[in-house]
């Protein structure tokens, strides 16, 4: 199915798209992706392409997809379609996807999950999280004896709102029918292990996940 993504490219280099609170959540993939240490990267939705042009200066490998031909991936493929199954054999050890998976219609995430499960053992993902109606707690200290930082962090929600959907976001965590539960049982239930989640402290917005094949 053929979902409304395409954005005007001029989005991408407005001061409010480059603003502070996004560039924090690109150098936590970029941490992340170095800790995932992957030898061949697929980006999904490259948007602007800052992630995979830095990474590329990393001396990362990486490709991108998107189902825009205007954004001119390396691949023109509609994320939920069962045609990605075509890149099983790229040989992707890590496949990135930010702000991607709410643009497609809730019943067809776990299928998503599923086709993406076939194409690469690893996933890191960011996820929308309904700010509206919430407070978001974020907690941070050091255990002295075991010399360890540890967080803590938890949202509170005062009024769930309903999602309206306005040519984009389909869905998105914390809205009403889209608990945080939900999203992480169906992830489970598409073959995925959770092995890392977190919100980005400095953009609650965006909820990271970091997923290996559940074997």
């Amino acid at each position: 199915m053929k979902y409304p993504v395409q954005v005007n490219k001029s989005y991408y280099s407005l001061k409010s798209y480059l603003a502070p609170k996004r560039l924090s959540t690109y150098c936590l993939l970029l941490l992340e992706v170095a800790s995932l240490d992957p030898k061949k990267i697929l980006e999904i939705g490259p948007g602007n392409y800052f992630l995979t042009k830095t990474l590329k200066l990393l001396n990362y490998n990486v490709k991108t997809l998107d189902l825009d031909p205007q954004i001119k991936p390396d691949y023109v493929i509609d994320v939920s379609s069962d045609e990605i199954l075509n890149l099983k054999k790229e040989g992707f050890d890590l496949v990135v996807a930010s702000q991607v998976l709410e643009h497609i219609q809730y019943k067809d995430f776990v299928k998503t999950l599923r086709n993406l499960r076939t194409i690469t053992p690893r996933l890191l993902l960011t996820l929308p999280y309904a700010r509206a109606g919430a407070a978001f707690l974020y907690l941070e200290f050091v255990v002295p004896l075991l010399k360890k930082r540890v967080s803590l962090q938890r949202e509170f929600y005062y009024k769930r709102k309903r999602h309206q959907f306005t040519g984009e976001h389909y869905w998105e965590i914390g809205k009403i029918g889209f608990t945080l539960k939900k999203i992480r049982k169906d992830i489970s239930k598409a073959g995925w292990k959770i092995t890392k989640s977190y919100f980005n402290r400095d953009h609650p917005y965006h909820y990271f996940l970091v997923l290996n094949k559940d074997e």
